[in-house]
């Protein structure tokens, strides 16, 4: 069986991975990478036409700041490749008056300065006649908020990748990988490839590849796509902003406006079902368009007109806190684990990419990771 010796070997070429490859590859190292499926495919969770990233984050602190700095990195990335990929159209979050995720939205946005409005629900529809929030609550109003198309963003990373010299390997899937002396070791059909370190960005197939050292759970996303029973025009993304929905139980729902060339909008419930990556349901499940479309009418009431045009299911993979895993294997030093990002990592895609080049060739990074320490559930268990 023929060896092949390389620096930093990357598993998984979806948005983390991708993002990785390029940025290793960017700053002079030999990067290999494989990916079980096509370029920028549809079987994980990097598709689906849009993704979000606000500033106002209302999670942990330490997510606060790589938010931000992932916003320079997008535009980076687009000075560096002439993509256009990060889109500002503006975003609601609607939640219940004085609830925790109004109260945190206000307070990261003041810490960092970040503009934002809190709006009555007057004062939403007068601005916006589609929305009419429900009594109770009130709307946080953050001009910045932007999109992102997944299924471009990683052809954009492979592609900066390899323009930098990375050797990327596409529906070429990796049956195993060992720790040895002479390195990480990856069996790739009847080859060998020994790499110093291992970047593993598995994404919901992560449970398997950690031999469930790691908890991270795969779950089903569905995304609903729907023509509203008014003109599709006052939906336009050139014009309406994109917008979330909290009920007084935490059920929370989002939508996108609808994109050039399309006629509906899309929407999906921001908490996931337990699948596997073997048996994902892409289509409906009895009542579940029905579901979301009642959740969300009561913000929106012309959704309820002409029903679903297009469904679709994505796999997430989510650590038991639903915090990232990012960080050295906790046996295994030389292999850097990317995972565990939920419904909510995509946002984050450029700067894990340096975290992750980070780890990979110098052993640390100075941004604060503390919270996605990959031994935090060793220490639990």
């Amino acid at each position: 069986m023929t060896a092949k010796q390389t620096t930093v070997a990357v598993l998984g070429l979806g948005a983390m991975g991708s993002a990785a490859a390029a940025t290793l590859a960017r700053r002079g190292c030999k990067v290999i990478g494989f990916e079980q499926f096509w370029r920028a495919h549809n079987q994980g969770s990097s598709h689906g036409d849009t993704r979000a990233i606000r500033k106002a984050y209302v999670r942990e602190e330490q997510y606060a700041p790589l938010v931000l700095e992932s916003y320079d990195l997008w535009m980076r990335l687009e000075r560096d490749t002439g993509a256009e990929l990060l889109r500002e159209i503006g975003g609601l979050v609607v939640t219940p008056s004085n609830g925790q995720t109004l109260k945190r939205s206000i307070a990261t946005a003041t810490k960092y300065g970040i503009p934002h409005e809190v709006l009555e629900p007057s004062e939403v529809t007068r601005r916006w006649p589609t929305m009419h929030p429900p009594v109770g609550t009130s709307t946080f109003y953050e001009r910045t908020q932007s999109i992102m198309p997944p299924e471009k963003t990683v052809e954009t990373h492979i592609e900066l990748a390899v323009r930098h010299g990375a050797d990327l390997h596409f529906n070429t899937p990796v049956s195993s990988w060992t720790h040895s002396q002479r390195g990480v070791e990856l069996k790739v059909g009847d080859q060998i490839i020994v790499a110093d370190k291992l970047v593993i960005a598995g994404g919901a197939w992560s449970e398997g590849l950690f031999a469930d050292l790691l908890p991270v759970k795969c779950e089903r996303l569905f995304q609903v796509w729907v023509k509203p029973d008014i003109d599709a025009a006052v939906f336009s993304v050139k014009h309406h902003p994109r917008w979330v929905l909290e009920s007084s139980e935490g059920r929370t729902a989002y939508a996108f406006p609808i994109l050039e060339g399309q006629d509906s909008i899309k929407m999906a419930f921001t908490a996931g079902t337990a699948s596997d990556t073997e048996n994902l349901e892409r289509q409906a499940l009895p009542g579940e368009v029905e579901t979301l479309v009642g959740f969300m009418s009561d913000l929106v009431p012309s959704i309820r007109g002409k029903g679903a045009t297009q469904v679709a299911a994505c796999f997430s993979g989510k650590a038991k806190d639903d915090n990232f895993i990012i960080g050295p294997h906790p046996r295994c030093g030389n292999v850097i684990v990317a995972s565990g990002f939920g419904s909510h990592g995509f946002k984050f895609v450029p700067v894990i990419g340096e975290i992750l080049a980070d780890l990979a060739l110098n052993g640390t990074t100075n941004r604060d990771i503390s919270l996605f320490d990959p031994s935090r559930f060793v220490r639990q268990a």
